[in-house]
């Protein structure tokens, strides 16, 4: 199935997450980090559904890449490991796939490579 549809979503391009690559079942998403995407008045820091939205995006990109129907979300489970302050990087990669579920694990990293989030999806197929 092509990434399309996820790449030109309403809400994924308002929000600015820009889909660079998806196929068998890896997923990469960026965004490039701003100050409307920050929860600080005084410093840009991303909010947590800012980091949230573009591991969702990366991880169904993943399920979508293996031929899948559009997958929503059944569950996501995110651990912010460091605050946000620089443009991101989301890889997300299918771990297994079951009759109806796909379970997906997904690292989000600053611009220096560091990691800020670390997140587990299951995705319905």
């Amino acid at each position: 199935m092509s990434d399309k549809p996820l790449s030109t979503a309403p809400f994924s391009t308002d929000v600015g997450v820009e889909l660079e690559s998806a196929a068998d079942g890896t997923a990469v998403a960026t965004l490039s980090l701003e100050a409307g995407h920050s929860m600080r008045s005084d410093a840009v820091v991303a909010h947590g559904g800012v980091v949230f939205t573009l591991a969702d995006v990366a991880a169904a990109a993943a399920v979508n890449s293996l031929g899948e129907k559009p997958s929503p979300t059944m569950d996501m489970r995110v651990d912010f490991l460091e605050p946000a302050t620089s443009d991101l990087r989301a890889t997300a990669t299918v771990d297994r796939t079951a009759r109806t579920f796909a379970f997906v694990s997904i690292h989000v990293d600053d611009a220096d490579g560091e990691a800020v989030a670390k997140a587990d999806g299951i995705f319905k197929r």
